[in-house]
């Protein structure tokens, strides 16, 4: 009777276990808001951000979704990207600056067109 008692407690364990496996791994998949250094290059370049230095994004802040990227480009060049996944999407908000005098000075969007889009979405 005892041996009975114990394999089905290692049969309860065991689907415990495996229940918990399977959904932590379909969770994972489908909510994955996480982006590695090489994916948010690879989205900074697919939307249209290649002059950005998007080769050595550093990221800054990860809360949730939202990732906040830095890069420099050029000499004084400094630039802040906000990326939001959605699903299979990426929103990205970009504000282009300075570090000119020592502090971020952010350029007037009117001057930016060159830089790339102020906002747009790119599919993962």
């Amino acid at each position: 009777m005892n041996h009975i008692k114990k394999i089905d407690l290692l049969f309860a364990t065991f689907v415990m276990l495996l229940s918990i496996f399977t959904f932590n791994c379909v969770d994972a998949s489908a909510n994955n808001h996480y982006l590695s250094k090489k994916e948010i290059s690879h989205l900074l370049i697919k939307g249209g951000y290649s002059t950005e230095s998007p080769e050595s994004p550093k990221v800054t802040k990860r809360v949730g979704n939202k990732t906040t990227v830095w890069t420099y480009p050029g000499a004084q060049g400094a630039d802040i990207f906000k990326l939001t996944t959605k699903g299979k999407y990426v929103h990205i908000h970009a504000t282009f600056g300075s570090l000119g005098g020592g502090h971020f000075s952010k350029y007037p969007n009117k001057d930016c067109k060159d830089f790339g889009p102020i906002k747009t979405v790119v599919k993962r």
